[in-house]
């Protein structure tokens, strides 16, 4: 059981296509919030079954590292869906996807409220950086760039993924 999280047009549905390798989720070519219920994909990846769940996004006001008012019920919507999955232990890994560009204190509150909480009960926690397509010399430079920045804002993941 894998829950993918982020804000809207992060590429939490791009994800779960790749790793899928089928289109299951709907994806939007512009970044426009495409999931707005929590939805699961049954995979068989390699012979093992794997639940994939997408999320609604968490759309956060640029600069400011605020959740937008409008999206305060969507908080607690995916807050209550993370707790039901543990309760029934259906919680095995949480991905917290961002885009590139947004290594920022921007990341800060969301990871506050469902990652840290998350790694608190034993669950790990992993981040997906997309849309690195343009990262330079390789996506994985984003990392080795951003990693020291991570660290001093809070942010503990264990394990990332650099991807386009």
């Amino acid at each position: 059981n894998v829950v993918f999280i982020g804000e809207s047009g992060s590429g939490k549905s791009s994800v779960i296509n790749l790793i899928a390798d089928h289109n299951h989720a709907v994806v939007s070519p512009d970044g426009m919030p495409c999931t707005s219920d929590f939805i699961v994909y049954d995979v068989t990846i390699e012979g093992r079954r794997y639940r994939l769940w997408d999320t609604p996004g968490l759309d956060i006001l640029p600069g400011v590292g605020r959740l937008f008012r409008r999206n305060t019920s969507a908080i607690g919507s995916i807050r209550r869906f993370l707790q039901e999955r543990h309760r029934r232990g259906e919680l095995d890994l949480l991905v917290y996807c961002f885009r590139g560009s947004r290594a920022s204190d921007a990341l800060l509150r969301p990871y506050k409220l469902f990652c840290r909480a998350t790694r608190q009960i034993a669950i790990p926690v992993v981040m997906a950086i997309t849309h690195l397509e343009r990262a330079q010399p390789t996506m994985q430079a984003w990392w080795q760039n951003n990693e020291g920045r991570l660290g001093d804002l809070g942010l503990v993941f264990d394990g990332h993924a650099c991807l386009t």
